[in-house]
């Protein structure tokens, strides 16, 4: 399916642009670009460049797989130039805690969405205090990792802790101070 629509035309001329193109991580979305007067063009989008072929005054390309963040794509083609803005969005969230030195356990809470949809058994990586845990989310696309009280009791009271969790190139990281 074709998402969105530039039309080039004219020497130095863009006649119509979108603003921004929003997309979540892991989405394959295309452009369409129309072109006249040219048979190939540049898409470039941030350090990923292809060139595209235009077929009856219609380029489509395939946006890559990218990280969370703001991307700008840019079509070049002789003397003509169209660019937009790309955001792409995180799918992985994960809940803030307070880690406690004296508790009996500590649950951390991942949640994988595109939107309102949640992503089903997919699998997730935690990282807390230094140690590599993997688990699948459920039906809701939530997955949760439990870590014990005799993890607990080895941590400082004061220190600083860090707790990760990430799917795929999406990952998402918080710093914590232990409580007595």
């Amino acid at each position: 399916t074709i998402n969105e629509t530039f039309t080039i035309r004219g020497k130095d001329k863009i006649v119509s642009q979108k603003q921004k193109i929003t997309m979540y991580y892991k989405d394959s979305r295309k452009v369409k670009f129309i072109v006249y007067g040219l048979n190939q063009i540049t898409v470039r989008i941030g350090a990923y460049s292809s060139i595209v072929n235009v077929k009856n005054n219609i380029a489509t390309f395939k946006i890559p797989a990218l990280k969370p963040g703001t991307y700008a794509i840019e079509a070049t083609g002789k003397s003509l130039y169209a660019k937009t803005g790309l955001v792409v969005k995180h799918v992985l969230s994960l809940a803030k805690v307070k880690v406690k030195h004296s508790a009996r356990k500590l649950t951390l809470t991942a949640t994988l969405k595109t939107g309102k949809t949640p992503l089903k058994y997919k699998q997730v990586v935690f990282r807390f205090n230094n140690v590599k845990y993997t688990k699948k989310t459920n039906s809701k696309g939530i997955a949760k990792l439990t870590v014990k009280s005799t993890t607990l009791k080895k941590l400082k009271t004061g220190s600083r802790i860090t707790y990760k969790a990430s799917y795929g190139k999406d990952s998402v990281k918080r710093t914590v101070k232990v409580l007595k």
